[in-house]
């Protein structure tokens, strides 16, 4: 559960810390909605794959609220290949108008 696509994060700061652990609180909180105990887990843990993604959800506005709204698109990257997942945020871009 520590990795994504078979391999650990590289190292990611966010540019406010309180900001990424409340946006991972929230991501946590969405996921348990949502019923993805993988991502609650991994969005409460210390880990550096947790720090990783609270930088991200800290420095993209879109990928956080995509995340938010979403957050099963994180989920399906414990299951799948980088190339696999790419491929399918591809396909689904002209859904959300891109």
């Amino acid at each position: 559960m520590e990795n994504w696509f078979g391999a650990e994060p590289q190292d990611l700061l966010a540019l406010d810390a309180k900001a990424a652990s409340s946006y991972l609180k929230d991501l946590g909180l969405r996921a348990k909605e949502e019923n993805l105990p993988r991502l609650t887990d991994l969005a409460k843990s210390k880990s550096q794959l947790s720090m990783f993604l609270g930088a991200v959800l800290d420095l993209s506005p879109f990928l956080r609220s995509a995340a938010l709204i979403n957050p099963i698109i994180l989920d399906r990257l414990f299951d799948t290949s980088a190339i696999q997942r790419i491929e399918t945020l591809i396909e689904a871009m002209p859904a959300f108008g891109l």
